[in-house]
C-alpha cells in the first residue's frame, strides 16, 4: 500500500512526482505478479489529495496519519517542507513505514527524519543551472524551457542511506534496470497510470 499526496495541485511541479509514484507501483506490480493500491492519487483522473499549502506541517500530518492507518508502507509527500510533518508521522508510527522525499536529499537536508526515509527523488537543479550557464557562455540563445529527464541527469533517485544494507540488490538492480529502460524509451511510465 503507498500513500501520496501534494502541497497544492499547481499541476506538473507537483503531480509529475505522483504519477511517478503511481507508475513505478503498477509496473513493479505487474513485473512481481503482484498488487499494489495507491491512497491519495489516481494518475489516470488527476485527482487526490491536496494539504492546500507548502508550509503546514500539521496538514500534512493530518494527511499522513489516516493513510498509515489504512495500511501504507510508504509515504510520498510532494511540497517541500510539508515533508516535516508526513515524516514526524512515520516516526511516530507503531509500524514500520518509510518516506520517500521530494527535490533533494531529505537525509542531507533533514537528518532528523533520516531513520525513517528510504530515499528521495532529487530535483537536480544544477544540472538545468549549468546547461544555462553553458549556453551564455558558448553565446547560444536562452533554452525556452530545460525539461529535467532521467537521460540529461535533471532528475534521479538519492541514495538509500541507513537502509542501503537492508534494501536487497535485487531491488536496486531492478531500479536500475528500470531507470535504463526509461531513458531508453523501452518503458514508457505513463502506460503504468493505471493499475495493471
Amino acid at each position: 500500500v503507498m500513500g501520496t499526496f501534494g502541497g497544492i495541485n499547481i499541476g506538473a511541479g507537483v503531480t509529475d512526482f505522483m504519477d511517478g509514484f503511481v507508475a513505478g507501483g503498477n509496473y513493479w506490480a505487474k513485473e512481481a505478479g503482484s498488487s499494489v493500491r495507491v491512497l491519495g492519487w489516481n494518475a489516470v483522473t488527476k485527482e487526490g489529495s491536496f494539504t492546500g499549502d507548502f508550509e503546514s506541517t500539521d496538514n500534512a500530518k493530518g494527511l499522513t496519519v489516516p493513510m498509515l492507518q489504512e495500511g501504507a508502507d510508504v509515504i510520498l509527500s510532494v511540497g517541500g517542507p510539508i515533508g516535516g510533518g508526513a515524516y514526524a508521522a512515520l516516526q511516530e508510527s507503531a509500524a514500520q513505514d518509510y518516506g520517500i522525499g521530494v527535490d533533494v536529499d531529505w537525509c542531507v537536508s533533514a537528518p532528523q527524519y533520516c531513520d525513517v526515509l528510504l530515499t528521495s527523488v532529487l530535483k537536480k537543479i544544477d544540472v538545468s543551472v549549468t546547461a544555462a550557464i553553458e549556453r551564455a557562455v558558448k553565446g547560444e540563445a536562452p533554452q525556452a524551457v530545460f525539461v529535467s529527464t532521467l537521460a540529461n541527469g535533471g532528475v534521479d533517485m538519492g541514495p538509500f542511506h541507513q537502509f542501503d544494507a537492508t534494501v536487497p540488490q535485487a531491488l536496486k538492480d531492478g531500479a536500475a534496470a528500470l531507470k535504463a529502460k526509461i531513458i531508453s524509451g523501452e518503458v514508457k511510465p505513463a502506460d503504468y497510470f493505471a493499475a495493471p
